[in-house]
């Protein structure tokens, strides 16, 4: 068992959640970088900006967020996994 895992995850309860996204660290390693950029505003209201175009039409969406998973990232060639709730 990993000791540090536990201080990485939370349980939280919100009355107002606009939108979820579970990732797998091969999308969001290129995105935020490091645990900080994971704390980040800027770096999430990025991801955002990016998926909210790609998410606007549900007819067209599973195929958008798939295109979109292919960002080149130097360094990075991690399987790309995302669930979005929104």
């Amino acid at each position: 068992a990993d000791p540090s895992f536990s201080g990485r995850i939370s349980v939280g309860k919100w009355n107002d959640v606009s939108h979820l996204i579970l990732m797998t660290d091969g999308v969001s390693d290129p995105l935020f970088e490091t645990d900080n950029g994971l704390r980040s505003d800027e770096k999430w209201t990025r991801l955002l900006d990016e998926l909210i175009p790609v998410l606007t039409d549900a007819s067209i969406a599973p195929e958008r967020l798939g295109d979109w998973l292919n960002f080149f990232s130097t360094g990075n060639h991690d399987d790309r996994t995302i669930a979005v709730l929104w």
